[in-house]
């Protein structure tokens, strides 16, 4: 199943998904969308869709694939399932498109009623010597993967007649995936060049403009183009002006010779894949990268751009801009991440759990050159846990401050939030509403503590203040609020991804840039622009408002929120930073991971306090490392 980035192939037959309605199929389509027969009748299903909304929330299921399969003809699908399970489970993988629990396997299986889930133990217990033993499928644990090497390939090449106005066009590669992902359609002229029929005029893909569900699709597409490409033994070299967005989604590249930006690198496939995650940056933001040494600089600060990004989205990003080339994914590699953050979020919607619980782990240190020089912690944190509850708060103390301390800021910011936590009652608790008036408390609690340490005037003087970030976790449902650089990122089996946006003045100059306001952007500047602690013009507290978030945290995956004592020294890449971050949160129990990350940046220079949480969505219960 795949996002829709074009509606004018949908025809009718074609099955949808939509992750809250379920699945249809398309009755008749015309210019402005399409009438859908329903899987499951309800009076509130929509029977006509436009196609703004098919863009939006819905996907389109390969028509031999497993799911399109089960809404067509469940009867001959339950048969492959006995006689071929191997079979249908690649299937199934491949529409996914990202490695699947036994579990999550059983509740797709039950919910397309396949089996009852006492009938899919048996048939499991018998189909299992058969999916371990079949060449496509890797069984670790509970998790199924389909091997990648003898997937059904992304892919494919088929001789097809060529329009005449086809045969004129040379390009260094193409692939086409038509809109209901069917066989590529490709034609070789048994040359160095490869030509394709497009029916309508193609458009840079840095005009394309796609909104922040399709980017995961767009760039599967590009990663899918350079597989082509590297395949053929070439490079792309892909810019904003030689990577072209067809009508139909797919992706083809004019070459126009390297990339003359500060950034680029010498002609490899290496190098084609960071330039291909910068041409996406490009799409998502709007606007040409500035003359800047290094694009991952610009990733910290996306957020603030595109606030509305789906929450895994940033992770193929992180991974296609790590600064060594060799730790950077291969085309194909990088094509099923994109693939495995659409399920992901496919997915995300209809994993909610009222009634999961968290794991968290937590761990914090002064740093060890703060530590020499008998300086405090200034960073404070608060767990707090009530029935499926959950209460993470992190915040780092301003340092440079002479009117009151950065500890004492940071103490009376988690304070607040923590009474008024466990003032409400559980049953009425309003996440947004609950951490917005608990951050305007905690502001009015450090300006008056800073005025009384000024004695009453601030002139010429550093007020005391806090970054801080909350999360508050109902089920598996997470509420995120910021102010300042204090980070989280969202980890999982398709990578790392940041959550929040850096407030600071290089996020500041980075939005004036993203407005046309300048005409480059200089990505120094760490001081903070909101933070809690902030006065008015005439030396009144008056709270920043803060930033939200909402996103189903999934059971494969983690929360983490860390001080910039992390990210400033486990690495001072940000790509590596994410990687490092990743690797120890899926690798470890969230409170080993976290012990882990401190040592790492004291390892590393220790220059900060460095400051852990990290959780994760357990349905065994409750439990505090």
């Amino acid at each position: 199943m795949r996002p829709i980035l074009q509606t004018h192939g949908l025809t009718p037959g074609t099955t949808l998904y939509h992750s809250a309605f379920g699945f249809a199929r398309v009755e008749s389509a015309d210019d402005d969308g399409v009438t859908l027969s329903w899987e499951r009748d309800g009076g509130h299903l929509p029977r006509k869709v436009r196609n703004e909304n098919l863009r939006r929330v819905y996907s389109v299921c390969g028509a031999d694939g497993f799911f399109h399969r089960a809404v067509v003809n469940k009867d001959a699908l339950r048969t492959v399932l006995h006689e071929r399970p191997a079979d249908a489970l690649v299937w199934l993988l491949d529409d996914l498109a990202a490695p699947q629990r036994l579990r999550d396997i059983m509740d797709w299986l039950v919910g397309r009623e396949l089996f009852t889930a006492k009938t899919f133990v048996r048939w499991w217990g018998s189909a299992e010597s058969l999916v371990k033993s079949d060449p496509r499928l890797s069984l670790e644990g509970e998790w199924l993967h389909l091997r990648t090497e003898s997937a059904p390939a992304m892919v494919q090449l088929a001789p097809t007649a060529v329009a005449p106005e086809a045969e004129e066009m040379e390009l260094t590669s193409i692939v086409q995936r038509g809109p209901l992902d069917e066989e590529v359609e490709v034609h070789d002229h048994g040359t160095d060049e490869i030509a394709i029929f497009v029916p309508l005029a193609p458009v840079p893909l840095a005009d394309a403009a796609p909104p922040p569900r399709a980017l995961a699709a767009l760039g599967r597409a590009m990663a899918e183009a350079l597989a082509l490409c590297h395949g053929q033994g070439r490079v792309a070299n892909p810019t904003s002006e030689s990577s072209i967005l067809n009508p139909d989604g797919s992706i083809r590249f004019e070459d126009n010779g390297p990339s003359s930006a500060p950034w680029a690198e010498e002609p490899s496939p290496e190098a084609d894949i960071r330039a291909a995650a910068v041409v996406l940056l490009e799409v998502c933001l709007g606007r040409s990268l500035p003359a800047i040494t290094d694009p991952a600089e610009v990733l910290p600060h996306v957020r603030h751009r595109v606030p509305d990004l789906p929450p895994s989205t940033l992770a193929p990003l992180f991974a296609a801009m790590r600064a060594t080339p060799a730790q950077r994914p291969t085309a194909l590699a990088w094509a099923r991440q994109w693939a495995s953050v659409q399920a992901a979020e496919l997915d995300r919607a209809r994993a909610y759990d009222a009634q999961a619980h968290v794991r968290v782990g937590y761990d914090s240190h002064i740093g060890r050159v703060k530590l020499l020089l008998s300086q405090t912690n200034q960073d404070a944190l608060f767990v707090g846990v009530r029935g499926n509850h959950a209460l993470l708060v992190l915040a780092d103390g301003i340092s440079i401050a002479d009117a009151g301390r950065g500890d004492i800021a940071s103490w009376l910011a988690v304070q607040a939030i923590a009474r008024m936590w466990q003032a409400v009652p559980a049953e009425r608790i309003v996440e947004q509403r609950l951490l917005d008036r608990a951050l305007h408390l905690a502001n009015r609690a450090i300006c008056d503590h800073a005025l009384r340490a000024a004695g009453g005037d601030l002139t010429g003087r550093m007020p005391m203040g806090t970054t801080l970030t909350a999360a508050v976790i109902s089920g598996n449902r997470v509420h995120l609020a910021w102010l300042g650089d204090s980070r989280a990122y969202l980890v999982g089996p398709w990578g790392v991804s940041l959550l929040t946006a850096d407030d600071n003045v290089s996020g500041e100059r980075f939005l004036s840039w993203c407005d046309a306001d300048a005409r480059s952007w200089n990505s120094d500047g760490h001081a903070l622009v909101r933070y809690l602690g902030h006065f008015d013009e005439g030396a009144q507290p008056a709270p920043f408002p803060a930033h939200h978030t909402s996103f189903v945290l999934r059971s494969e995956e983690r929360l983490v929120l860390c001080t910039d004592g992390i990210t400033d020294y486990v690495d001072p890449r940000e790509g590596e930073v994410a990687d490092r971050i990743g690797h120890a949160a899926m690798n470890l129990s969230p409170d080993a991971a976290c012990r882990a990350l401190v040592t790492a940046a004291n390892e590393r220079g220790g220059g900060d306090n460095a400051t852990m949480i990290i959780a994760e969505a357990d349905e065994r219960g409750v439990e505090l490392w």
